[in-house]
């Protein structure tokens, strides 16, 4: 999976620290479809409107599912078979591939 923020942001309440947009984070996921991955909340960055752009592939590294996401909490992406979840504590898309 890889992810990447739209847009240069800064960090609320950091003294200025940034989060690049050019910066993405590719990280594998498990047997499971399960990864872990640490990003700032949405609501934590400046300018407002900031979104993660999410790409899942699949083992074969065929893109499986992309779409841009706002994170306030933890959240979970499970691939399935022919589906992939992605959940936080609010909210679910299932999205069929």
């Amino acid at each position: 999976m890889r992810v990447r923020l739209n847009t240069d942001a800064a960090i609320v309440g950091s003294g200025g620290q940034q989060v690049a947009a050019s910066r993405i984070v590719t990280v594998a996921l498990d047997s499971t479809g399960s990864a872990t991955l640490s990003l700032w909340s949405n609501t934590d960055l400046s300018p407002s409107g900031t979104v993660y752009v999410l790409s899942a592939f699949s083992a074969i590294g065929q893109l499986a599912w992309q779409g841009e996401v706002t994170i306030d909490r933890d959240f979970i992406l499970q691939e399935d078979s022919d589906l992939i979840l992605l959940e936080n504590s609010t909210d679910a898309l299932l999205q069929e591939q």
